[in-house]
C-alpha cells in the first residue's frame, strides 16, 4: 500500500514520452483498433482493425490495458473482489485552504482515501469506496471541490485474465490482470510482464517445439505474480480495518 511518499505521474506525459521512445527505436505506430482476430489450427495469426488493415504474424502481444483488446476475443476475466469504484479529481490547495498538504493515505471503514501533491499549487485526490457509498459525506465534498473537468470515475474491482487456450497471444499489463490503485504496483508489473513476454517469444521463436511450454510457464508466472500481490493487499487490508469482503486468495 502507498506510504506517506509518493510521486505523482502525469499519465498523459508518461504515455506520450513512451511512445515516442519506441518510434524513436524503429517501432511502427499505427493509430487504430483491433476490431477481430483470426485463429488458424488454434493458432491466433491475424488481427483486423477499424481501418480495414490486417496484420498477420506469429506472435501478439496485448498490452492494450483494461480494453484487452486481443484478449478479449480469447479469454474471460475472473473477479477476485466485490464491485468497487475508485474516483479521482484535482483540487486547488488555496481555493479550498489546503495550505499545509502533503502525500497521504487514509484508511477509511469502506474505502481508502490517497492524496499526493501535484503541479501549480494543485493535488490530486483518488478514493476507493463501494457502489453504495456514492453519496458519502467525504466523496461528495471532493467532487464538488475538483477543478471542472478533472474528476473520473472507474471500476476498481480485481480482475485476472484467464490462461488462454490459443497459441501466438500473451497479454501483459493491465490486459492481464490488475488490482485497485492501492497496489501502486501497476506500472512495474506492466514493465516486467513486457520483458517477460518479449523474452517468451524469442525463446519460442528459437525453439518452435518448446512453444506451448514456454507459453504455460509465462501464463503461470502471471497468475502467480497476481494472486501474491492480491494475497498481500487483501492482508494489508485487513490490518488496516478496510473492511471491502475481499475472500481470501
Amino acid at each position: 500500500m502507498p506510504s506517506s511518499r509518493g510521486i505523482h505521474i502525469r499519465r498523459d506525459c508518461f504515455d506520450k514520452a513512451m511512445l515516442e521512445q519506441a518510434m524513436a527505436l524503429g517501432v511502427e505506430v499505427l493509430c487504430d483498433r483491433v476490431i477481430g482476430l483470426e485463429i488458424t489450427r488454434n493458432r491466433a495469426t491475424q488481427v483486423r482493425l477499424l481501418s480495414g488493415t490486417k496484420i498477420t504474424a506469429r506472435h501478439f502481444l496485448d498490452g492494450s490495458g483494461r480494453r484487452r483488446a486481443i484478449g478479449r476475443h480469447l479469454s474471460r476475466n475472473q473477479s477476485y473482489s466485490p464491485p468497487m469504484l475508485v474516483r479521482t479529481g484535482v483540487i486547488e490547495e488555496a481555493a479550498h485552504h489546503f495550505t499545509s498538504f502533503s502525500t497521504s493515505f487514509s484508511p477509511r471503514p469502506r474505502g481508502w482515501l490517497w492524496c499526493t501533491p501535484s503541479i501549480y499549487g494543485y493535488f490530486t485526490w483518488t478514493k476507493l469506496f463501494l457502489p453504495g457509498d456514492r453519496n458519502e459525506h467525504e466523496l461528495r465534498n471532493l467532487t464538488i471541490c475538483s477543478s471542472f473537468g478533472s474528476v473520473k470515475t472507474a471500476d476498481a474491482r480485481w480482475r485476472i485474465s484467464q490462461p488462454l487456450d490459443v497459441d501466438g497471444v500473451l497479454l501483459i499489463g493491465e490486459a492481464s490482470g490488475y488490482l485497485d490503485p492501492a497496489w501502486g504496483q501497476g506500472v512495474l508489473h506492466a514493465l516486467q510482464s513486457g520483458i517477460l513476454a518479449a523474452k517468451t517469444v524469442i525463446a519460442s521463436i528459437c525453439n518452435p517445439k518448446d512453444q506451448e511450454y514456454l507459453r504455460g510457464a509465462y501464463d503461470k508466472w502471471r497468475l502467480k505474480s497476481f494472486l501474491t500481490a492480491a494475497a498481500a493487499l487483501r492482508s494489508a487490508y485487513v490490518e488496516s480495518d478496510i473492511q471491502l469482503k475481499i475472500p481470501e486468495v
